[in-house]
């Protein structure tokens, strides 16, 4: 059995939040996925397309301006209010499907059962302050995949009916044929009585009137998408974003601060923590309208590299007097560290053993300076596919990127169905694959050796070998080089494209301003098509291509 140690806030208050779905108030935050322990299984839906019997929430809970005590969990990715729901739902509909009342953190046609998946729930914290927990684990997306895609739980918690999503995401890739939605549904049906989110990325956006019902991406390990319903409080401030970039020695430390309330915000105070230990109190003076959030240096603090952090920001006084609701007073993060800086080798004995390893540090804790991953082995066989590189906190003309090999013949060889890299929305990032520093020009003719190899084995005419794209939520790529590689297919009629830049999904137009990106002396063998580039219109569109001395067999 799994047991949840969840962030749970401290709330007082004891107001009865009653509000229509339309107005719930939605937040995507930057957390931590704990997993469930200690809690009761629900073998019921380890299977495909299944829900359970009636489970107990343990407590009221508010939903829409209903009072709910029990739910039934689908295997698709969704929890009902409606107990006498007698379908799984394998067909995401927010707008009019027939489990409404419902929540639903990855509502797809998903699979629990040869991963093998657990689910489970766990109801955590005392009155008036309990949290229920259930978590799908090591579920399929979709009912294909056969192994572990990813982890989610839904949180209701009592007194202030916050509804909350975490995720973590697993070793498989996303094998999905239309796509997911994930969101909240009232009781009646159309425009006003849901809330859908556009996309999985760390900043979408929440609609009432369109249902977004195709979204093939995972979210971030540890993202966390809240509702809230709407209360009216006069004097309400809160913690409600990430902390900045860690850069080891001395820094700036900024949060950022929201006006939650119905009135201007011109005092606040809020104490923050580094480890669980005090730091000086900020106190925020200024004008912040209701609704607007700004960001605040909460002071200085020496950071010292390969040390975990985990910073807390908690807001009181509103105005000088007592916080209406203190159930968004306090942030807390994950696990942080210093962003990375210098030269990394890559390897056995290495600082970092996998790419993978390497990539997700720099994904996590971001840039402070010029970072090189210096390969220092022939073959990486413990990967995980595709290698992404996401978008690097910290990242610019300075801070940047470069992977590059010390060996002469240094290769990735991946079996998935999308691409064995991928770069997501990053900037500054330069794949060098060569081990000397001859300049690639054309008058007079040179070029650096191609000593970094990248090979696909799939089969599946869908994937792919290196590919640049935005990401899920627009995020555009730029200032990115492919140089100095063998990138190598499948075969000529399997493997779709070798090197590419266009959308989040392979193969698809950008949905960005997508710029600056350098393909230079890359020889390209068996694809279907060699090099891509692809824009939807004028405005997202692939602009400053420069394609230059690459080979196409």
């Amino acid at each position: 059995m799994r047991k949840i140690i969840p962030l749970v806030m401290v709330l007082f208050f004891t107001i009865q939040l009653n509000a229509q779905v339309s107005t719930y108030t939605f937040t995507p935050i930057s957390g931590s996925f704990t997993q469930v322990s200690g809690g009761t299984d629900v073998d019921d839906i380890e299977d495909d397309d299944v829900i359970s019997l009636p489970i107990n929430i343990g407590f009221n809970f508010v939903f829409d301006g209903v009072t709910y005590t029990q739910v039934v969990a689908s295997s698709n990715g969704w929890l009902s209010f409606n107990t006498g729901v007698t379908s799984s739902g394998f067909t995401n509909d927010l707008t009019t499907g027939a489990q409404r009342a419902l929540v639903a953190p990855l509502w797809d046609d998903l699979d629990g059962l040869d991963a093998p998946g657990t689910a489970s729930y766990l109801v955590t914290g005392s009155s008036p302050n309990r949290v229920f927990t259930f978590e799908w684990r090591d579920w399929e997306w979709d009912f294909t995949t056969g192994i572990a895609v990813i982890s989610f739980q839904a949180k209701l918690y009592e007194t202030t009916n916050v509804i909350e999503f975490v995720y973590r995401s697993e070793a498989g890739a996303e094998d999905v044929f239309t796509g997911a939605s994930i969101g909240i549904a009232g009781v009646p049906t159309g425009v006003g009585n849901f809330q859908s989110l556009n996309n999985s990325s760390a900043a979408p956006t929440a609609s009432s009137v369109t249902e977004t019902d195709d979204i093939i991406t995972k979210p971030a390990t540890g993202q966390i998408y809240r509702w809230a319903p709407l209360a009216t409080f006069p004097n309400d401030a809160g913690m409600i974003s990430p902390f900045g970039t860690l850069c080891s020695g001395l820094q700036n430390v900024t949060a950022t601060l929201r006006n939650f309330g119905t009135t201007t915000l011109t005092s606040a105070v809020v104490n923050w923590t580094v480890n669980a230990a005090a730091q000086p109190v900020f106190n925020f003076a200024g004008s912040l309208a209701p609704g607007a959030s700004t960001t605040i240096t909460l002071g200085t603090f020496t950071f010292v590299p390969a040390t975990n952090y985990t910073l807390s920001a908690t807001s009181s006084l509103p105005n000088g007097v007592a916080d209406g609701n203190t159930g968004n007073d306090n942030f807390t993060s994950g696990i942080l560290q210093t962003g990375l800086s210098g030269t990394y080798t890559i390897g056995g004995g290495g600082s970092f053993t996998t790419l993978t390893a390497a990539v997700n540090a720099a994904n996590n804790y971001g840039l402070c300076g010029a970072t090189v991953f210096s390969l220092i082995n022939a073959t990486y066989p413990s990967e995980t596919y595709p290698i992404t590189i996401n978008t690097l906190a910290g990242a610019s003309a300075t801070n940047t990127l470069t992977i590059k090999p010390t060996l002469v013949n240094t290769v990735f060889s991946g079996n998935t169905t999308t691409s064995i890299l991928n770069i997501n929305g990053a900037d500054y990032v330069t794949i060098d694959g060569s081990i000397n520093n001859t300049a690639n020009t054309v008058c007079p003719a040179s070029s650096a050796t191609k000593d970094l190899t990248f090979t696909q084995t799939n089969t599946s005419t869908s994937a792919g070998i290196v590919w640049l794209s935005n990401s899920a939520s627009n995020d555009a790529v730029t200032n990115c080089t492919v140089k100095n590689c063998i990138i190598q297919g499948n075969s000529s009629t399997t493997t779709l494209l070798a090197l590419g830049v266009g959308g989040n999904s392979l193969g698809t137009p950008s949905t960005a301003n997508n710029a600056t990106i350098n393909f230079i002396n890359n020889d390209i063998r068996a694809a279907l098509f060699g090099i891509y580039c692809g824009g939807t219109s004028a405005v997202s569109k692939n602009q400053n291509l420069v394609v230059n001395q690459n080979i196409l067999n």
